[in-house]
């Protein structure tokens, strides 16, 4: 039995300090070993101004207060991760020396464990002539199960800003550096959960290297690649959302606030094919003899732990989308006005209040036993369920998708990540009974994808809303009447009623919980996370409860309290008005990462007479306790329940099944 401690999960990225904006993945894939080998060049933005050295702050010409110019690009970063608009300045070519002499030792940087060489510390002279101990200035990357080869510093002409695929050229430019070791060496150490980079001298984040290159290999047991066969019996490869998301497939920051824009290219055999996230379908080149690179790239910032990569012997077959797709007309919801709310994230190529394409081009993927059942099944219903979404929830955050049909090792029944959805083998039922699985993943481009929670514990932002829009998007897709429909969504909703009672009598509370209590929230960059010494005198790590524990796996808490709880709202305004609001709800924060105080307040302000409503049930409900309070508005208002004091869900990784 694990303990407590070891079900929690630790985040070691100093993400306070200093923030990755794009990432640059060069891998070669390797069935026979069952590895990735290869390099990942970071391109990192200091954040934090109260951690440079004095002469940088003085070359700035700022006080304790102001942030500098050189910090304003990843200032925005962060905002933009907090819901607030992004800055449109762009100052990343400034420069500045710094002496490393002037540095002031960080007393409280999370990430400073682990050195114990005093050859790695350096002396500097305070304004009275002491002489004071300090280290150098270590930038954190989570990792796990990965051996590094080598860490370098990367030379470039230029600062990265991914904007198109036009950028393309200077990725490659970045290759070549690395290839012709235009780079300088950096020292490294590897630990269990992260891996530690510092440069002799530079004590000040400013100082510290813009691009840093690691050449790494991938570990066969690591948790967030699965080595398999596919139902043909040919080796593949994929992601599927372990606890540890990817970060044993790369180095990554994990907290939810270093959204990234990355460019990869894998290289496999000749005949296999990789699929994974990017805005465009891969571009394919001959890597040498016997070998294929393949080669996607994304412009939206976006968690890591939504990247997705499969690799494998599959075959596809392109969706036909001749004739038009339109279903019954009483199921759609659709009100294609002016969004009313400005885009209010980093600058990239959105589509969420502008592409009015209801239906965008759409490939299926499997083994080629496998594709006959899964294009006939699916190749009708995946273009009707688009079209439901997009009058449903409003214009398609991403240009394309591709779905692929995994092996029935595959942990999930389908996991979503942008343009590209990984789906069990168990959907493939012939009469469709489990097609509702795919709509649900498809609701998640919207809720997970293209707005997400800033808070770990907060799923339900994703998986609750997903679960209240499939029941809709589903009928329609299935060209259900609005009776039908509505007949469906009733045995579903007691289905899910019956399933949340046993949960409830089963689980412990600390995964009932849809947040921690406040007094246990972490910082900005680190919501739903718990600081904790390690016992043995070093600074303190933040861990997210229960982010390792076995047992989070089988709960459906976080996706049926959300889903009764915007049930509920959606009973008192009507749910055509409901999903209007959706809509804007989308439009206001697409791109962002939000709380559930964002939601709340926005659904009161438009509807201000819910709220009194709202008081006089939790008036009544006073008194309960939370678990006797939970259990007793299910029991009563079955699949109508008043507002619960608080929503279950756990942490939001990469959206799951």
């Amino acid at each position: 039995m694990a303990s407590d401690c070891e079900k929690d999960l630790p985040l070691m990225a100093n993400t306070d300090d200093v923030l990755v904006s794009h990432y640059c993945i060069d891998l070669a894939c390797s069935f026979e070993t069952r590895s990735m080998s290869g390099s990942v060049a970071v391109f990192l933005c200091p954040v934090d101004p109260q951690h440079v050295c004095d002469e940088c702050r003085t070359a700035c010409g700022v006080d304790e207060d102001v942030i500098p110019s050189g910090f304003a690009i990843a200032a925005s970063n962060a905002q933009s991760a907090l819901g607030m608009c992004a800055s449109s300045s762009d100052n990343r070519n400034s420069t500045s020396s710094c002496s490393p002499q002037r540095c002031s030792t960080r007393k409280d940087d999370v990430s400073d464990r682990g050195l114990t060489n005093p050859a790695a510390k350096r002396m500097r002279v305070s304004p009275k002539g002491e002489m004071a101990e300090t280290q150098p200035f270590r930038f954190v990357l989570d990792a796990c199960d990965i051996t590094v080869r080598s860490v370098h510093e990367v030379t470039t002409s230029r600062r990265f800003r991914l904007s198109s695929e036009t950028d393309r050229e200077y990725y490659d430019e970045i290759r070549v550096a690395v290839s012709r070791a235009d780079t300088a060496p950096l020292n490294y150490s590897v630990e269990k959960w992260c891996v530690k980079i510092w440069k002799d001298g530079v004590t000040c984040v400013r100082r510290f290297p813009h691009v840093v290159s690691i050449e790494y290999s991938t570990d066969p047991k690591g948790a967030s690649l699965t080595w398999a066969a596919d139902q043909d019996g040919r080796p593949c490869v994929f992601t599927q959302g372990a606890w540890i998301n990817n970060r044993s497939l790369f180095p990554c920051q994990e907290p939810p606030i270093a959204m990234a824009t990355w460019q990869a290219t894998v290289t496999v055999k000749d005949d296999a094919v990789v699929l994974m996230t990017g805005d465009e379908n891969a571009v394919i080149s001959q890597a040498g003899e016997g070998l294929t690179s393949y080669y996607y790239f994304t412009t939206m910032s976006l968690p890591c732990s939504v990247l997705a990569l499969a690799a494998g012997y599959w075959v596809g077959e392109q969706i036909a989308l001749t004739r038009s797709v339109n279903f019954v007309k009483d199921g759609s919801l659709a009100n294609h006005r002016s969004p009313e709310f400005a885009c209010e994230h980093e600058d990239y190529p959105c589509r969420a209040s502008t592409h009015h394409q209801p239906v965008i081009p759409t490939r299926i993927f499997a083994p080629a036993s496998v594709l006959p059942s899964a294009a006939k099944l699916f190749s009708d219903y995946i273009p009707r369920c688009l079209q439901a979404a997009f009058d449903c929830l409003g214009p398609h955050p991403f240009p394309r998708l591709d779905v692929l049909v995994l092996p029935r090792c595959f942990a999930s029944l389908g996991m979503a990540s942008p343009n590209l959805l990984l789906i069990s083998h168990t959907l493939l039922a012939p009469d469709g009974s489990m097609c509702i699985r795919i709509a649900h993943e498809v609701c998640h481009a919207w809720f997970g994808l293209l707005l997400g929670a800033q808070d770990w514990t907060e799923e339900w932002l994703s998986e609750g809303f997903a679960t209240f829009s499939e029941d809709h998007v589903h009928g329609c897709a299935m060209k259900w009447n609005e009776v039908l429909r509505s007949e469906r969504a009733e045995l579903r909703a007691y289905l899910r009623y019956r399933t949340l009672v046993a949960e409830l009598d089963n689980t412990t509370p600390d995964l009932q919980m849809l947040h921690l209590v406040d007094s246990e929230r972490g910082s900005s960059s680190h919501k739903g996370t718990v600081p904790r010494s390690d016992g043995n005198g070093e600074p303190y790590v933040r861990y997210v409860k229960n982010g390792m524990n076995p047992e989070k796996s089988f709960t459906q808490v976080h996706y049926l309290k959300g889903y009764f709880l915007l049930r509920h709202l959606a009973a008192k305004v009507g749910c055509e008005q409901f999903y209007t609001f959706l809509r804007r709800y989308v439009w206001r924060f697409h791109g962002q990462l939000v709380l559930s105080q964002q939601f709340f307040a926005m659904f009161f302000e438009t509807f201000p007479d819910v709220r009194s409503d709202r008081e006089r049930h939790l008036q009544r409900l006073a008194g309960l306790s939370r678990h006797a309070r939970t259990i007793s508005w299910l029991r009563t208002q079955s699949h109508q329940p008043l507002i619960p004091d608080s929503a279950g869900g756990t942490r939001q990784m990469a959206p799951r099944e």
